[in-house]
């Protein structure tokens, strides 16, 4: 502890004095589920480049985005910190886990066949196909008065969730998990949040050495045997879209028309990265959608001025289209600004100082360092944003009509799907999800706060958001169909 705190390579970095001479506070924070939180409060205090831990380093700078995720000519990349980047045990490697950048750089090119501009218009029908189901099972529930306003109560982020597992389930796996259809959850779905803690968990355990083989003595064998049921169920789906010989508008043909009998990517590093995708691209695209619809029936007039904006912009409800949601200014701002504030990987994407050190942001880091941006502080600091902690979709219009209060915003400061290399892939796919069904969802139903307020801020962080199933938020419709709905 006297070396950490005196004589350390890392001794001079500001930071609060216990998070500097151990890492169980920072451990403690992180099985919590507040780490984020206090990540913010420190760097408050202590400013833009503080010391979380004995060995790591926190950036809010701009400009550590570009040096620590891009490749910068006469530098060498920082590579995944891996605490965080590894797979469960019985998964080989991902294109999320893969530490090697050869390997990273092997799966990144092969799956970029499927989210190419191409591959997604082939996916457009499948998409629109799941939220005409989501639309016309919320109009078929029945209405009930409450309060002399008709609707219905329903519990909105499952239903975000249920249609972003559905689209994603058809295209990584060749089928929904019957979430819309049924309405509930599918068993392997609701196995993903003890697969997400029990990583989280194991993190924390590799910073001491010895403990993760402990680890695996002291956890219940019921932990075990979800995540083993999570890696079976989604192999045996996985399996049985292989060996369908028809092609399909999913992630699947594309991806292995360069991946013929298995030559570049073996069976089961498919199986592993096919499954990761249904991670990240619906529970993390699931929890902006509820984040979103939050904020808005949370702020009245922004709700009223994009209602007015959709309905003004399609007469008819077959007119909304992906293609023709992609041309909606202000659903766009809406939907930049809920990332924003609700992205669902807030915490950052730790890397590693390469041998040597290096400068990051204006600063040297000796090698062996832990790095990170921390993009739910950023996102919240008064020195990028006018107004940082409110919902205010209008900072992100074009410059010619933007309130003038938000002309010196730092727009490049929030990166929900990251920057360089190892950016999201799927972006173009998530965002296109979140338009249409905002859309579809605000032209054919009124929207209005419902039961006991939710504060975003208030809920816990292991790995992405764990959302709130009960508090809520109201949809009523007067021509449309009217609805209550909790998120």
């Amino acid at each position: 502890m006297v070396f950490n705190l005196y004589f350390h390579p890392l001794a001079k970095f500001p930071g609060p004095i216990l998070w500097r001479v151990s890492r169980i506070p920072y451990a403690v924070s992180l099985l919590r589920g507040n780490l984020v939180k206090d990540q913010l409060e420190i760097h408050r205090k202590y400013g833009e480049v503080v010391r979380l831990a004995p060995n790591e380093i926190s950036f809010t700078k701009e400009e550590a985005w570009h040096d620590i995720y891009t490749n910068r000519v006469g530098h060498q990349n920082p590579t995944k910190d891996p605490v965080w980047y590894k797979a469960p045990d019985d998964m080989p490697a991902n294109i999320v886990t893969a530490i090697d950048p050869t390997l990273h750089s092997r799966f990144r090119r092969l799956l970029e066949n499927s989210f190419t501009e191409g591959a997604l218009r082939s996916q457009m029908p499948l998409v629109e196909s799941y939220v005409d189901l989501l639309i016309n099972r919320l109009r078929g529930l029945p209405m009930t008065p409450d309060n002399k306003i008709p609707g219905v109560v329903v519990n909105f982020v499952d239903w975000m969730s249920w249609y972003t597992f559905d689209v994603i389930g058809q295209l990584a796996l060749g089928e929904s998990f019957g979430c819309l259809k049924d309405s509930k959850f599918h068993p392997w779905v609701k196995t993903l949040n003890n697969l997400l803690k029990g990583m989280v968990y194991a993190a924390s355990t590799r910073w001491y050495p010895g403990m993760e083989s402990l680890r695996f003595k002291l956890l219940p064998k019921s932990v075990m045997e979800m995540q083993r049921q999570h890696s079976d169920c989604a192999n045996e789906k996985i399996n049985r879209r292989l060996n369908l010989e028809t092609s399909k508008p999913d992630f699947v043909t594309p991806f292995m028309e360069d991946n013929i009998d298995f030559h570049e990517i073996s069976l089961r590093e498919t199986q592993s990265n096919l499954a990761i995708l249904i991670v990240a691209g619906a529970d993390a695209t699931a929890t902006a959608l509820s984040g979103t619809f939050l904020y808005l029936v949370q702020n009245r007039n922004t709700l009223d001025n994009l209602t007015s904006d959709i309905r003004g912009s399609f007469p008819d409800e077959k007119d909304i289209s992906i293609v023709t949601t992609s041309k909606l200014s202000y659903l766009n701002s809406v939907i930049i600004e809920g990332l924003r504030l609700t992205n669902p990987v807030p915490g950052g994407l730790p890397r590693i100082v390469p041998e040597g050190g290096d400068t990051y942001a204006g600063v040297f880091v000796p090698a062996q360092t832990s790095i990170s941006v921390r993009p739910y502080t950023m996102s919240r600091s008064e020195k990028y944003f006018a107004e940082p902690d409110a919902f205010i979709p209008e900072r992100w219009l074009p410059q010619d009509i933007r309130p003038a209060k938000f002309d010196n915003d730092h727009f490049g400061v929030s990166n929900p799907f990251s920057v360089g290399h190892s950016n999201c892939i799927g972006k173009s796919l998530a965002l296109a999800e979140m338009k249409i069904v905002m859309a579809r969802i605000i032209w054919a139903i009124d929207l209005h706060e419902y039961g006991e307020r939710l504060d975003w801020t208030s809920l816990k962080t292991f790995m992405i958001i764990r959302r709130s199933l009960s508090k809520s938020g109201l949809l009523q419709g007067k021509e449309r169909v009217p609805m209550k709905i909790s998120i």
